[in-house]
């Protein structure tokens, strides 16, 4: 496989892959045609925050030469009024799109609240023009979210994900819980668990004087950073003075700056607002245990990337995570809002360093299977077949 740098287009999408181009046949005055197949990609903006960009990032850096991808930023940060115009320009170029034929197949990447129906509008323009789309489902919270809905909206979201031509699914339990839901055939779900990026080597963490456990992400109940945290600050004394909680990420981060200071730990637990992968890959190297508590889960790409870092993972039994992670095998599960469960696997892991590299070792390994080369391999043949159901 050969990649190629990320091209700007003039119209503010971002284009990965091969230019399409004609190679003369040897010895024949005819030529032959190599097209890749074009792929317009709508989701959150590359520079946004967040696991579903962090995937959009990969597999436009890794696109295969099979795949030519135009991203537009159907999402942004920031202010109202730039999230609705990236709104209204996504729209207008699915819409320019599809009337000039430059797309193949259309790749909608959805997660849940306004994120649906963004991409349900985005679907209909692809609806009205006659062309394919395929759907790849984040949201971890899409079980508690979707019934709470007005029937009208459930309605929508129906028929979004009715009209796809694949669903992709980040593990076989979200994979049943659409077809189920929306009376999908099984034909029409592939299973594609989030992909990672696997360093060429892991860091040396034996004998370090203080054992550093990390949270990575948005700082609210279902994430579970709080409960990281109150988890923390229950730990023995003689474990608490020779451990150290670090914290990056988004969401209610003044709220547990506050909490910090309320529970008397300001002196080890360490509150930032969101890194940058740099950042990222810096605190992943430097810790020792990765702690992600959450509610509900599609397949977190912060844990991905501690594990491939050989970063032993804490974690819950939700959504894609126990099709991965094996409690006392390749990381630890304790139940969602157990507090004493989590303060008591915090506590072994903080003095046993041999559980740590084992369930480190044992993790990356897990991952190995997920690295973004093959992922984008499996991803293209996904979309190629998306393209043939059409015909």
């Amino acid at each position: 496989m050969s990649f190629v740098p990320i091209l700007r287009g003039t119209t503010g999408a971002r284009w990965s892959g091969h230019p399409r181009m004609s190679v003369a046949a040897i010895g024949q005055a005819s030529q032959v045609r190599v097209s890749p197949l074009r792929v317009s990609m709508f989701g959150a903006a590359l520079d946004a925050q967040g696991g579903v960009a962090a995937v959009e990032r990969l597999i436009v850096e890794h696109a295969p030469e099979q795949l030519e991808i135009m991203h537009v930023a159907s999402m942004v940060d920031g202010t109202r009024s730039r999230k609705l115009l990236a709104v209204l320009g996504g729209l207008r170029r699915l819409h320019a799109a599809c009337r000039a034929g430059r797309a193949d197949l259309i790749y909608l990447h959805v997660a849940v609240k306004g994120s649906v129906y963004r991409k349900a509008a985005l679907s209909e323009i692809a609806r009205a023009h006659g062309s394919g789309y395929v759907l790849h489902a984040h949201g971890g919270e899409f079980d508690d979210w979707y019934p709470t809905q007005p029937s009208a909206s459930r309605r929508w979201v129906r028929r979004l994900f009715r009209g796809a031509r694949i669903v992709i699914a980040l593990s076989e339990s979200w994979g049943r819980f659409y077809a189920n839901e929306f009376g999908l055939e099984a034909c029409r779900i592939e299973v594609l668990p989030n992909p990672v990026r696997i360093p060429p080597s892991p860091p040396a963490r034996r004998g370090r004087a203080l054992v550093r456990f990390l949270f990575l992400g948005s700082m609210d109940e279902r994430k579970g950073a709080f409960r990281a945290v109150r988890a923390f600050a229950s730990l023995p004394d003689e474990l608490k003075v020779r451990s150290r909680l670090t914290l990056a990420g988004n969401g209610r981060v003044g709220d547990m700056r506050s909490l910090v200071s309320e529970l008397g730990v300001k002196d080890r637990v360490e509150v930032r607002d969101w890194v940058g992968p740099a950042g990222r890959d810096a605190l992943l190297v430097d810790s020792d245990v990765y702690v992600l508590p959450s509610l509900n889960e599609g397949l977190p790409m912060g844990m991905l990337e501690a594990m491939s870092w050989q970063l032993p993972v804490l974690t819950t039994p939700v959504g894609g995570i126990p099709e991965l992670v094996v409690d006392g095998v390749n990381g630890l599960l304790v139940p969602p809002t157990d507090l004493a469960s989590l303060t008591a696997a915090m506590a072994r892991l903080a003095r046993d360093e041999a559980l740590r590299e084992s369930l480190g070792r044992a993790g990356r390994e897990s991952v190995r299977p997920l690295g973004i080369e093959g992922y984008v391999e499996r991803l293209s043949a996904i979309l190629h077949r998306a393209v043939e159901l059409g015909r």
